[in-house]
């Protein structure tokens, strides 16, 4: 049973990140910056959900421009503050050369 749960749970994070490739090279090229910005934020929830996490966020976001300094743990923390309050984020320029992952860091906003 066990086994089957991780078979189906990496199934859906596949998908998912198949999902997020396709949205990035076929329709970002064509939606303004705020409209990504949603778009990555719900696929944000939707990746934590896939992993199994279960997001509680308490509070209320601050409306308009907002500079949110935090000093993340994981990269689960990007997905986190993503799905509570689409942001833009700054990394480190290697990031950009990473396989895969660098190109669709770039296409979300980083």
């Amino acid at each position: 049973m066990r086994t089957l749960r991780a078979v189906w749970r990496l199934l859906r994070i596949s998908v998912h990140g198949l999902q997020g490739l396709l949205t990035c090279a076929v329709l970002f090229p064509f939606l303004p910056p705020a409209q990504r910005m949603l778009i990555v934020g719900r696929w944000s929830a939707g990746l934590l959900a896939a992993l199994g996490v279960r997001l509680q966020a308490g509070g209320t976001p601050h409306v308009g421009p907002v500079l949110f300094v935090a000093n993340h743990i994981s990269w689960l923390d990007i997905l986190a503050i993503n799905a509570v309050q689409p942001a833009r984020f700054v990394s480190k320029a290697d990031v950009r050369h990473w396989p895969v992952m660098g190109w669709m860091v770039a296409c979300g906003g980083t």
